[in-house]
């Protein structure tokens, strides 16, 4: 049998998770390999977006169909036999389920949705909003909750929350930075109210981050904490942000053939 062609999605995907990956320790640390090979990262290519709880014992992340179409969130759960079979949420399964974040404390789960806004509402919808999920006691989600404030007409997806409640995400509304009319840019949100789920107007993350194309973003909490107490962010401060142009305009769930996919190391000065 002919081996698969990799397509610029299947680069894109595995970027995704690699960027996970080098975001949560300094980059000379580590050594590029496949994570979770066979259970997490299996042959098809159709795993993105990766979050680990803090103590590192539970890992959400994405799974889509062969075509690319309706993502759904997973956990995989570290057991003395290594990692767990994923399974998907209670939460999830139903809509386009995507870039599932958790809080740094590990009690709430951020996604993007093109789920219903509205109870009982069955209008087919193709835009994504943001959405939140708190962890219940007994260790699974509740109900879903539709972020207030940040969400707008276009595609506002992978959310990023601090442990102060300030929500990241991206953005393609008006007033973004880049060539074309609505570009994809990071915007940042200030909470109103964290538990109910209530955050202030977005305002966009700015030149520093922004160039017209991005779809992901991280940054070290170390580098958060010295830009909240001086108003800079430290020299050398690593954005990995996940770029793709097409020759042609393309649903966000189906890229166009001839995307060009690459992951940058931005060091921002303010």
């Amino acid at each position: 049998m002919a081996p698969r062609r990799e397509t610029a999605y299947h680069v894109r995907m595995r970027i995704s998770l690699t960027a996970f990956l080098l975001a949560s320790a300094p980059l000379a640390a580590h050594a590029q390999s496949i994570f979770g090979s066979g259970v997490i990262s299996t042959p098809d290519s159709g795993e993105a977006f990766g979050s680990m709880t803090p103590d590192g014992k539970e890992f959400y992340f994405t799974i889509h169909r062969p075509d690319f179409s309706r993502h759904r969130i997973v956990v995989s759960r570290l057991t003395n036999a290594g990692w767990s079979a994923p399974q998907t949420l209670s939460i999830s399964g139903t809509y386009n389920d995507r870039e599932p974040k958790l809080s740094p404390d590990g009690k709430r789960l951020y996604f993007s949705s093109n789920r219903p806004v509205t109870a009982g509402d069955t209008t087919r919808r193709r835009d994504l909003d943001l959405w939140f999920s708190d962890r219940r006691p007994d260790g699974g989600w509740a109900a879903s909750v539709h972020i207030e404030g940040p969400n707008g007409p276009t595609n506002d997806f992978s959310p990023s929350v601090t442990a102060g409640g300030v929500l990241y995400f991206i953005s393609k509304r008006s007033g973004g930075i880049g060539k074309d009319s609505l570009p994809y840019n990071v915007w940042r949100a200030e909470p109103i109210d964290l538990v109910a789920g209530r955050w202030k107007a977005p305002v966009n993350a700015g030149t520093a981050i922004n160039a017209g194309f991005e779809t992901n973003v991280y940054v070290t909490p170390p580098a958060y904490r010295e830009f909240m107490k001086s108003g800079t962010w430290p020299d050398k401060t690593m954005f990995i942000l996940e770029a793709r142009r097409a020759e042609s305009a393309a649903s966000i769930d189906n890229p166009a053939p001839g995307n060009v996919v690459s992951m940058k190391s931005r060091s921002a000065a303010s």
